[in-house]
């Protein structure tokens, strides 16, 4: 019998093998809304310590998490609810652009001060939006915005007209004012404008502009997107599949010209292997030629229009250049160049050649590397010195912030990186993304590339980074009223200023995470300032500053047709003085992101993994005992708001990233620092996925119909039902998929009905089973059952939702792969580097038992 997990196998590929999947293409993903949250997954209930309050809903929503308009609901919130209900809460952006860690904040310092946890807010301006965004265009005129040049805030719902619409009160400084004659409009009896209702900006939280000329820098057109894509060839990336799997993904978006910005945009090819090579076409030929740079420093080897080429204008052109790359790059081609490079060092060089076709255009360089060598370039090992411990090495760019420096270099040029690798050694993933870091891209790491194994995978991730919404050439710029002002940044990113944050290319998949604090005092001249303006604002019905934090991010970027736009997202919460009404309004979400990624800054601070859980572990302790002494009862427990976190916290604690020993039990540095790089980029929501692993009940499809299909009436896709993150929840006879972030796991239990294992396998038991089990072999078209569809069905929507591509493992119980199981239940004692289960965990945190931890 053959051996059946996949995910312990090591498949070689042959060329026949390549050739059939080139034939038939695997299926992309679809672009579903962001996961939904753990409160739209589980109804809570108030439980013991005994365990987290899992009681599963198999109906998961397609809307998006209204956790604003649902977080302030509770009794203990009627004071804040009965204004901010009617007035505020309808004109909120969605929680996919802006979020925050409480739906209440401190209105004064000394209330800050009290909290034992900061004040967090997340914002992704280009996350995908259930609802289309309003688009404004005023021409050549002025975009209605404050005069008061410091603030400068856009025109949005919260600010009050008055004088029958001649002036205005900005929300966020305070400013009166004068409407232009352009904009003016008459106000009805309540005082509101008449043409509100043809105004997006005055009736919804997000939209954006057109941005005239007014706005462009120096002169300077705007950028049209331009992607540079860079390919390795050597022998090791041809052999092992990644090259073309990698091509076969590119041209396939291609083709389809399914690009966010559709046909419009300009494309240009850049290979590497022991030299540089260069495509183009020039007015003499009818084919590409292939250009070579041996020298050092690179340089253009002809015209840059002889490079770069439009999709809808020379698509015929692209694709003549990738078949002559597929039939050059080749194992069958015995004259294939540079053939005696198993292993290419010329990376940088190549990003440079990128640079050199970006400069003063911008664009996004994307690289695709499979090189063993890549530890032999000297940029690369600099930062490597006698004496420094292990650990320091590990956790440490060893670059001399060279990458880091290319990076801005290319920034400065509105180019950004993303950087596709491979490689059987250690490369240092850490190094390597300082030029992802810095330039504002992402790493996409595939150790040990198998074409059997990640080719569905890295396809569809292509198709992905290709496909999202993107910005070009971008600044964000965030503002906030009540003095509110940044204070720290929990995700790495490139600041102009504390406000502006600079994204060479933006995309939809990147959230940043920073903590926000109010003034300490207030200078005289804004308190005499507000004192001047605070009677117009009572009278006007405009509620003052010291009762609503406003916050606007404004993003200026290019779309990637030729215009500038500014997309704009408001969101308004109220202020409190009462810590109860803060603690009351928490996202527990949102604080496990914060402890996560502060975490993974501590350990590339202080290079100690150990050290750095350790102070974790005391700041949410301080937070917990805050949280209980705050409550004016006798008997102390978690608001129901909090429900969930102490499990998130005992996922955090547990996951591989925050293993103590990893250097000393050989763990992968490479995989380990590849999941914290991307998990600082992540929302809260896809976070959660890695802290607490969802295990579904697949067995239940068998018997109830509806799983796996959408609900006619509703819209809803109907999930099987979740299991809590124990081994006493499983069933014995049980069929379980598990995501945990970065993974999905079908668990086949060792005695599961033989009905069902025919029905997805086609034999009775394990006994019979005699073919490789994977996801092309399980899951073939010429084999589909409704059974089977349905679980495809669920995988599909699961992958959709999430911004890593998540393959496909099969384990079986008793026959190996049982660590990954294990790994999911984290409400069992199975963890060697925190040894706790939940009710253990729960009665030291929270009813601060003594109890062994970390």
């Amino acid at each position: 019998m053959s051996i059946t997990n996949p995910f312990f196998q090591n498949n070689n590929l042959n060329n026949n093998n390549l050739e059939q999947k080139s034939q038939k293409l695997p299926p992309k993903i679809n672009n579903q809304n962001l996961p939904p949250s753990k409160d739209q997954i589980h109804n809570k209930k108030n439980q013991q310590y005994q365990g987290p309050p899992h009681i599963p809903n198999n109906s998961i929503k397609k809307s998006e998490n209204n956790y604003y308009n649902n977080a302030l609901s509770k009794e203990n919130n009627s004071k804040i609810n009965s204004e901010y209900d009617t007035k505020i809460k309808p004109y909120n952006c969605s929680y996919n652009f802006i979020s925050t860690i409480s739906s209440v904040f401190p209105q004064n310092y000394q209330t800050f001060s009290q909290l034992e946890i900061p004040m967090s807010i997340s914002i992704n301006p280009m996350s995908t939006p259930s609802i289309e965004i309003p688009f404004i265009n005023y021409g050549e005129n002025n975009i209605p915005r404050c005069l008061n040049k410091p603030c400068q805030a856009y025109m949005n719902p919260f600010v009050k007209f008055f004088e029958n619409g001649d002036k205005w009160i900005c929300n966020i400084c305070g400013n009166i004012n004068k409407t232009e004659e352009i904009y003016y409009s008459n106000l009805d009896q309540n005082g509101i404008r008449l043409d509100i209702n043809e105004k997006p900006e005055l009736h919804t939280g997000s939209y954006e502009f057109y941005a005239n000329k007014s706005y462009w820098k120096k002169n300077k057109d705007p950028t049209e997107a331009l992607f540079i894509f860079i390919f390795e060839t050597s022998t090791w990336a041809v052999d092992s599949g990644f090259f073309p799997a990698c091509l076969e993904g590119v041209k396939d978006v291609i083709n389809n010209e399914s690009f966010y910005n559709g046909n419009k945009v300009k494309i240009s090819f850049i290979t590497y292997n022991s030299g540089i090579d260069f495509y183009s076409f020039n007015n003499k030929s009818s084919q590409p030629h292939m250009l070579t740079i041996n020298e050092d420093p690179v340089f253009l080897p002809t015209n840059l229009n002889n490079l770069i080429f439009t999709l809808d204008k020379d698509k015929e052109k692209i694709l003549q250049i990738m078949d002559l790359l597929q039939s050059t790059f080749n194992s069958n081609n015995q004259n294939m160049p540079n053939s005696h490079c198993k292993d290419s060092v010329l990376i940088l060089e190549a990003v440079k050649a990128g640079y050199l076709l970006g400069k003063k255009l911008g664009g996004k360089i994307i690289v695709f590397s499979s090189s063993n060598m890549i530890n032999s370039i000297p940029k690369m090992v600099e930062g490597i010195e006698n004496g420094m411990t292990k650990e320091q090495i590990a956790y440490s760019p060893h670059d001399k912030k060279k990458l880091g420096n290319m990076g801005i270099n290319l920034t400065n040029e509105f180019i950004s990186v993303d950087i596709f690798a491979s490689a059987d050694t250690q490369i240092s993933t850490y190094t390597l993304n300082q030029l992802c870091q810095y330039s504002n891209g992402h790493l996409y790491f595939y150790k040990k590339f198998k074409i059997d194994l990640h080719y569905k995978n890295i396809f569809n991730q292509i198709h992905r980074v290709l496909t999202r919404p993107i910005c070009w050439e971008g600044v964000n710029k965030t503002r906030y009223s009540s003095g509110y002002k940044i204070s720290g940044f929990s995700t790495p990113l490139l600041i102009a200023s504390n406000d502006h944050f600079i994204f060479p290319v933006g995309d939809s998949d990147q959230n940043y995470l920073f903590n926000i604090s109010p003034p300490e005092e207030k200078p005289k001249e804004e308190s005499d300032k507000k004192e001047s303006n605070i009677n117009y604002m009572n009278d006007y019905g405009l509620e003052d500053k010291d009762k609503y934090l406003y916050i606007q991010s404004a993003l200026l970027y290019s779309y990637g047709d030729g215009t500038r736009r500014i997309r704009v997202h408001n969101l308004c919460l109220p202020l409190s003085n009462d810590i109860n009404d803060i603690y009351n309004g928490i996202n527990s979400e949102m604080v496990a992101t914060y402890y996560l990624k502060e975490t993974i800054n501590k350990i590339y601070k202080t290079k100690n993994i150990a050290n750095s859980i350790i102070s974790t572990d005391t700041q949410f302790k301080h937070f917990v005992d805050k949280v209980m002494a705050s409550q004016n009862k006798i008997s102390k427990e978690l608001p129901p708001n909090l429900d969930y976190l102490p499990l998130y916290m005992l996922g955090m604690f547990k996951h591989r990233i925050f293993y103590k020993e990893e250097i000393e039990k050989n763990y992968d540095i490479d995989i380990s620092n590849y999941i914290r790089i991307f998990l600082q980029k992540l929302s809260s929501q896809e976070i959660m996925q890695f802290l607490v692993p969802s295990i579904y009940s697949l067995h239940d499809i068998y018997t109830d119909k509806n799983i796996g299909t959408y609900n006619s009436e509703t819209g809803d896709f109907i999930m099987p039902n979740l299991i809590s993150s124990i081994k006493s929840s499983m069933e014995n006879n049980g069929l379980y998929l598990i995501d945990n972030g970065y993974m999905l796991i079908i668990y086949i239990r060792k005695n599961l009905d033989s009905n069902i294992f025919q029905s997805l396998f086609g034999v009775e038991s394990f006994n019979f089973l005699t073919q490789i089990i994977n996801e092309n072999s399980v899951f073939d078209e010429n084999e589909s059952n409704e059974f089977k569809d349905r679980i495809k069905n669920i995988l599909d929507y699961i992958r959709g939702m999430k911004s890593i591509f998540q393959n496909l493992v099969f384990v079986f119980e008793e026959e190996g792969g049982e660590r990954i199981i294990n790994e999911a239940l984290i409400e069992d004692n199975l963890c060697k580097w925190f040894p706790m289960d939940y009710s253990t965990f729960y009665k030291k945190y929270i009813n601060g038992k003594n109890t062994f931890g970390y």
